[in-house]
C-alpha cells in the first residue's frame, strides 16, 4: 500500500510540475483520483446492470420482484446500527426501534431508524400503529418498499423527515388492509 501511495504522490508531483496553473501536487492527485473514482463507479454500474440482466433473464415479473427485494433487503440489513448493545437492547425493549432476526440468528436493527445516535422520533409512533397487526419482518418490508397510498410511490423510510404525516397515514392504511 505504501508503494502505491508513493507512486501516486510521485505521479502527482510530475503532473503538478507540468501544470501550467501551478497547482499543488495534492490538488492534482485529488483531481485525478476523483476522475478515476467516477470512471470506476460507471464501470461498476455497468457491471451491476449486466449482472442484474443475467440474474433476471427468463424470470417472470413476480420472480424478478422477489430477486430485487432479496437484494434490497440484504443491502438494508448490512446498514445496521453500530451502537452499544445495551442502548439498542433498551430501545428494542421500549418499542423505540424494531429489529429483525437475520439468517445467522442475530437481531439486526436497520440503521435508517437511528438519527444522530438516537432513535428517530417517528419510529416509535409507527411501531404503535403497525405492531399490533404486523410482524417486525413485515414492518421492515413495509418501510423498504414503495408505498403508493400516501407516499407517492416512495419508500416510507425515505420520507421519515421529509413528510412524517404521509408516513403515518400510510402506516394506518397499511394495517387496515386485509391480507387474507
Amino acid at each position: 500500500m505504501n508503494d502505491l501511495v508513493a507512486r501516486a504522490r510521485w505521479w502527482a508531483e510530475v503532473q503538478a510540475a507540468e501544470d501550467p496553473n501551478g497547482r499543488r501536487a495534492e490538488d492534482t492527485l485529488y483531481a485525478a483520483l476523483a476522475k478515476e473514482i467516477e470512471r470506476l463507479r460507471a464501470d461498476l454500474d455497468a457491471l451491476e446492470a449486466k449482472r442484474r440482466a443475467a440474474d433476471e433473464a427468463g424470470k417472470t415479473p413476480f420472480e424478478i420482484n422477489h430477486i430485487r427485494w432479496q437484494k434490497r433487503k440484504d443491502e438494508l440489513l448490512r446498514e445496521v446500527a453500530t451502537l452499544p448493545g445495551h442502548l439498542v437492547a433498551a430501545w428494542l425493549r421500549d418499542g423505540k426501534v424494531f429489529g429483525v432476526i437475520a439468517e445467522d440468528g442475530e437481531t439486526r436493527v436497520p440503521a435508517f431508524q437511528i438519527t444522530k445516535g438516537k432513535p428517530h422520533p417517528l419510529i416509535g409512533q409507527l411501531l404503535q400503529i403497525l405492531r399490533p397487526r404486523r410482524s417486525d419482518w413485515e414492518i421492515f418490508s413495509w418501510f423498504a418498499r414503495p408505498d403508493t397510498w400516501t407516499c407517492r410511490g416512495r419508500r416510507p423510510l425515505e420520507l421519515l423527515d421529509e413528510d412524517p404525516a404521509a408516513v403515518l397515514d400510510a402506516a394506518r392504511h397499511h394495517v387496515e388492509e386485509r391480507w387474507d
